[in-house]
């Protein structure tokens, strides 16, 4: 990148490589002090201008139903008020380029951003300076988009790797109110068969705000109830308010050492009546807040925190300019808040040794993806028209490096149970929600259950409350998440490491095709799965697009098995499927059929040639024990062979033990004998993993599934699918 002054006020970006001009800002100007003790506190505007044919995306989580910006006006703080953001507004001050760059505005002040057909105008409220980043591609990148969020997260910071118990189903819904409930819904699912991850409880499970801690009248024993849901393996998060309430026991100490958010005289100041908030800025109020969530809850064995109003919320009259933080006004650093309430928790979690973290926030801005700071989509109302919103949010929220999102499947508020629309429509989010990067169910549901003595709740929420057609098809639904789940997690790892987002736009994998960009209705999630959710009430088609493949591949139909070449089609649909498409190799190097090898694992010897074990601390998930199978290289069969020489490192976990070992030194080939059958590999793939199963039904045999590319095949009841090297198994 190359900055040329090239006039008064004017400095040109220029890629080096090909000298193309990627933006230039145009003018900047500093306004009148705003801080009457500091007068290098200044407000601040600076304009760039772009080709007019270059789109913008990303700049966080805006509800505007299109996937790219143009005449678009925002006033940062207004995502912290309520009645303008619902708690689903969140501005991340970070954009990609069509034009092949990417934008950060660094500066947490409160302020604005307009983008125009040819230009970005930035507003500070409150600023010493003006402070910006800009990166960019190589122009013969054939992965541009995946260079530009890759140098992002290099600036701001890369998402930890997602812990594996965050990559199933979570359970939740406004609110289970008391332990007996909770553990009874986690029951429903257990007898069910249905896997649960994650299970929530919600606000009010405290007696004020600011306690941090479970009301003992209603969840008398917490460390045996999550002791309970773990032994399932069942993970609790519960939530955790910024607030705290004059009547907390903690709310004396908390203003007498200066942890709460001030007014301009100094005084703790209540913005969100009666309560007030701690400061996220302090590092000591950070630590008191810690130390009160560790004693109420991580003690307990609850390790899981979802911060809700982490904005923080606010509500009219719009009080900007009135708060004050440990490290300035308001208007100074606002906007970075969501960012410091993350660290508490992520400093908390690693001072006890944790090193599997997330939270789940309303809110983030830049690099709250280094705390492990998942985000879901605020209280969104439950209506088909507001599903069409969520799939173009997710892309956005994507492209702003927010790697684990996620939403209220079925909406958060307004649900009829029993109702005909809603039924439908929670089946489609739930085919929306599946290729998310968390899979979450929420809701506020209709109509409420009787209040208790243990306070008020929404109506239910669990999937087999919603009709036996719509229970059919998200059971379903889940088990299919819950197959691809090794999936998710590769991609998340590619995430954590190379900074490329599971969940993309279509342009992001097919950036030279024109028509991509105009696909604004669908996604792909990892390069595999071409997801396009239904967003229409009763609708029995929609149209889809599919990208040019290659020549040894071809787009198959998940639900019927056609498969379709590149191009608009419209697809038919009920309330059973919806158009989700894979792709499919259609030329493979070696036909192999999946295979049951060794008589008894037990009594076998498995090899291990790796210096570093790739999947070593994987846990077990019933119905199967499984370890991942890597093999690097490829080789060329007969397929009268019964040998096969390769590069690769297996381990297998069986009641906690691991069968081992012939170890070679990695580089080297050697001859393994799998008796009739065949594992295979691709050339030109560079890695394949094959993933391998173990039926805890059938303690006498070990299965490893292999498919002729993206073919078909079956071994002991289960249906092996494969998808560019990775196997994933059903009931067949």
């Amino acid at each position: 990148l190359q900055a040329l002054y090239s006039g008064p006020n004017k400095i040109d970006f220029y890629r080096i490589s090909d000298k193309k001009l990627l933006v230039s800002l145009v003018s900047f100007s500093f306004g009148e002090p705003v801080n009457p003790v500091d007068p290098n506190i200044v407000s601040a505007t600076a304009r760039f201008s772009y080709d007019s044919s270059d789109k913008i995306v990303g700049l966080g989580e805006h509800r505007t139903g299109q996937l790219f910006y143009n005449n678009y006006v925002h006033s940062f703080q207004k995502s912290q008020v309520y009645q303008y953001s619902i708690g689903a507004d969140i501005s991340i001050p970070f954009y990609t380029s069509t034009g092949g760059y990417g934008f950060l505005w660094n500066l947490p002040s409160f302020g604005s951003v307009s983008i125009q057909s040819t230009f970005a105008e930035w507003q500070s409220n409150a600023t010493q300076q003006i402070d910006f980043w800009i990166t960019t591609t190589n122009p013969d990148s054939t992965s541009p988009y995946a260079d530009i969020i890759s140098n992002y997260a290099d600036a701001v910071g890369h998402p930890l790797e997602l812990p594996w118990f965050a990559s199933g189903f979570w359970q939740c819904k406004n609110r289970y109110r008391n332990q007996t409930e909770i553990l009874d819904i986690a029951q429903g699912y257990y007898d069910r068969s249905l896997p649960l991850s994650v299970i929530v409880v919600d606000y009010f499970h405290w007696i004020h705000f600011g306690d941090w801690t479970f009301n003992p009248a209603c969840w008398p024993s917490p460390s045996a109830m999550v002791s309970d849901l773990n032994n399932h393996g069942t993970e609790m998060m519960v939530s955790v308010w910024p607030l705290v309430d004059p009547t907390s026991n903690n709310f004396a100490a908390m203003e007498a050492r200066g942890y709460l958010v001030k007014n301009a005289t100094g005084q703790a100041y209540p913005f969100h009546n009666p309560q007030y908030s701690y400061d996220p800025f302090n590092p000591a109020a950070r630590e008191f807040v810690w130390s009160k969530v560790k004693a109420g809850y991580y003690d307990n064995g609850i390790k899981v925190y979802w911060l809700d109003a982490s904005e923080p919320e606010r509500f009219l009259p719009d009080q900007s300019g009135t708060l004050y933080y440990y490290l300035g006004r308001d208007l100074e650093v606002g906007m970075a808040f969501p960012f410091m309430h993350h660290q508490t928790f992520y400093n908390g979690l690693k001072s006890v040794g944790e090193t599997e973290i997330i939270v789940l926030s309303r809110s983030a801005w830049a690099g709250s993806q280094r705390y492990g700071a998942a985000v879901w989509s605020g209280d969104i109302p439950s209506t088909f028209s507001e599903l069409a919103i969520q799939v173009k949010v997710a892309q956005n929220m994507a492209m702003s490096g927010i790697y684990w999102w996620t939403t209220d499947i079925g909406g958060y508020g307004g649900g009829n149970i029993d109702t005909p629309v809603f039924q439908e429509l929670i089946v489609r989010w739930f085919q929306f929600g599946a290729f998310c990067p968390l899979f979450r169910l929420h809701g506020d549901r209709q109509p409420n259950d009787p209040d208790s003595s243990c306070g008020g709740s929404g109506g239910p929420n669990e999937v087999w409350r919603f009709g036996p057609t719509a229970y059919g098809v998200i059971s379903k639904i889940i088990l299919l998440r819950e197959q691809l789940r090794e999936y998710v997690m590769i991609h998340m790892k590619i995430a954590s490491t190379k900074g490329i987002p599971v969940l993309r736009p279509m342009f992001f994998d097919w950036p030279q095709d024109p028509t991509a960009y105009l696909a604004e209705d669908q996604f792909m999630f990892g390069p595999d799965w071409l997801v396009a959710p239904v967003t229409v009430y009763q609708a029995t088609s929609r149209s889809v697009y599919l990208p040019r493949l290659p020549a040894n591949q071809v787009w198959t139909h998940y639900y019927t098995g056609e498969t379709y070449p590149n191009g608009f089609h419209v697809i038919k649909t009920n309330i059973t499927n919806f158009p989700l498409f894979f792709r499919k190799y259609v030329a493979p190097l070696v036909r192999m059929p999946a295979v049951q090898f060794f008589s008894d694992v037990r009594n076998d010897s498995l090899l291990c040639v790796s210096q570093q074990c790739f999947d070593d601390n994987a846990p077990d998930v019933a119905p199967y024990y499984y370890k991942r199978l890597r093999v690097e290289g490829y080789a060329v069969l007969s397929e009268n062979s019964n040998t096969l020489p390769l590069n690769l490192w297996f381990s297998f976990k069986h009641n906690d033990n691991y069968v081992a070992t012939t170890s070679n030194p990695p580089d080297s080939s050697y001859t393994v004998n799998f008796g009739n059958g065949f594992v295979f590999s691709q050339p030109g793939q560079g890695l394949i993993s094959l993933d391998l199963y173990y039926n805890k039904d059938r303690d006498d045999h070990l299965t490893v599934a292999s498919a002729e590319g993206l073919s078909y095949a079956k071994a002991n009841g289960y249906q092996f699918i494969s998808s560019q090297g990775y196997i994933y198994a059903q009931n067949s």
